[in-house]
């Protein structure tokens, strides 16, 4: 059973393409809706404000988190790592409800890793049946911007405000989906996150509240994302 949310989120569509590298009160986004990431998990002993923004167009969509955090770490650089131990935030976008969800996890510095998870599983929080791990050649089309550049081997303890950036073709959700792109009478379902697990202050929060434990994997949790 779906966890009980009022929490949805409207994608305002733009006439002009924010692109890579752009501010999060830029023209180009000023009239997008925020979302905050609020609900942590018990056991976070640190609760950074992580807020959210998207917008589409006919091929793509936009996202942008601004992340005020502290105790920051980031280690990992190589595509696919486990970039959720470094200082990190996600997005899982699940366009048709009766089919799998493609999870993008993505650390301070911009390093991603991205699956769709074909099959979800019936247990709470359990991992899907088969997942696929996107190959180079689509997880290339997803382009990543972060405004802190190289890695944080030892950490940074003190407050820090860090925005990351991101691209998604709707070419590549109809690669895993067959969405071929958003229907206003096709609402998507939608999760977002911060995490860090391997710095001095450990945290999970996701923004539609979990149905039960840590894992992030639990599609009856999202809510929904409509396109205007």
């Amino acid at each position: 059973m779906a966890v009980t949310s009022t929490l949805s989120y409207v994608v305002l569509k733009t006439r002009k393409q924010p692109g890579i590298g752009g501010k999060w009160k830029s023209p180009d986004r000023i009239h997008a809706e925020e979302l905050s990431i609020n609900y942590f998990c018990d056991d976070s002993t640190f609760k950074p404000q992580t807020d959210v923004k998207l917008l589409y167009d006919d091929k793509q969509l936009y996202g942008v988190f601004r992340v005020r955090d502290q105790y920051v770490l980031c280690r990992e650089t190589e595509y696919q790592a486990d970039v959720t131990r470094d200082t990190c935030v996600a997005a899982y976008f699940q366009p048709d409800p009766e089919k799998g969800y493609l999870a993008l996890e993505m650390n301070c510095c911009g390093a991603l890793r991205a699956r769709y998870y074909e099959e979800p599983s019936d247990a709470i929080g359990a991992l899907t049946g088969k997942i696929i791990h996107l190959p180079w050649r689509d997880g290339y089309k997803i382009r990543v911007y972060t405004s802190h550049f190289g890695t944080v081997e030892s950490e940074i303890a003190e407050p820090l405000t860090w925005y990351l950036e991101f691209v998604i073709p709707f070419s590549v959700f109809e690669t895993y989906t067959g969405i071929v792109k958003p229907l206003r009478q096709h609402p998507w379902r939608v999760n977002f996150y911060k995490c860090a697990s391997s710095c001095s202050h450990p945290h999970r929060a996701s923004w539609a509240p979990l149905e039960s434990g840590v894992s992030f994997h639990q599609p009856d949790s999202f809510a929904p994302l409509y396109f205007s």
